[in-house]
């Protein structure tokens, strides 16, 4: 049987799940493009000027989707069956510009560091915008055009909701150990349950994945222990829910 193709818009949380099994293939994936920045103006820039802390060439492209605001056009841009989207990245803020004016740019630490290579060329201005501080009306918005976007795309049934899981703790030196609840990850943990609860009831013909309680994270990831980044038994329970969805298994998700 041939792969199933996925496109992904959200986070590592749905990328790598696609690691722990040969029933699925990713045909395009963007990241660290919050809903919140996608229709805002673009502050053009090339990829030579996109700063990653990583050095990673994909985290340069992201960085310039966001700021030249062609995510969606990358997403477009490759068909696939199916689309799954996750609001991991809604932790992030915002930089709104008040010059050049109408810019909204995410709050990464990669879009701080390429903003910071980029005002040795321009003249920029802005302040940042927690995303705690963007009202509910706000996030309707943000919402609203995103899905009208997808929907272009993709039926609701062919529409996959990753819910974020939320690692409390992990092990270390053969020690339970406890992340930052004040982190950026786990302090955003409300505001991201109400844009999955939010975008749910829109979409009420989407399927699935359910989070995982009291998951467990990963200090050995290669991209930093951090509560979105998982031991891997998560991945391995969440690829059970998808094989359940896609129906490749029997109706069991712990065979």
């Amino acid at each position: 049987m041939s792969p199933i193709t996925f496109n992904i818009f959200g986070s590592c949380c749905s990328r790598e799940i696609m690691n722990y099994s040969d029933n699925y293939k990713v045909n395009a994936y963007v990241q660290q493009n919050p809903i919140h920045t996608l229709k805002s103006m673009p502050l053009n820039i090339d990829e030579e000027d996109a700063v990653s802390a990583l050095n990673s060439n994909f985290i340069k492209r992201m960085v310039v989707a966001n700021f030249n605001k062609t995510a969606m056009d990358l997403l477009a841009a490759q068909e696939s069956d199916y689309l799954m989207i996750d609001f991991a990245d809604c932790r992030f803020g915002y930089f709104d510009f008040s010059y050049p004016e109408g810019v909204k740019v995410a709050s990464t630490w990669n879009t701080t560091l390429t903003l910071e290579n980029l005002k040795k060329k321009r003249e920029l201005k802005y302040k940042l915008v927690s995303p705690m501080d963007i009202s509910d009306e706000e996030w309707d918005g943000y919402i609203d055009d995103f899905l009208s976007a997808i929907k272009t795309k993709y039926s609701e049934d062919r529409i996959i909701i990753n819910e974020i899981t939320f690692a409390e703790k992990y092990v270390s030196d053969g020690a339970v150990k406890e992340y930052n609840k004040n982190g950026i990850e786990l302090s955003a943990r409300e505001l991201i349950e109400k844009v999955e609860k939010k975008v749910e009831a829109k979409l009420p013909s989407a399927r699935i994945l359910y989070k995982l309680p009291n998951a467990f994270g990963n200090v050995y990831h290669p991209y930093g222990n951090i509560p979105l980044h998982y031991a891997n038994y998560v991945y391995k329970y969440m690829i059970k829910q998808l094989d359940f969805i896609m129906g490749v298994v029997p109706p069991n998700i712990y065979v």
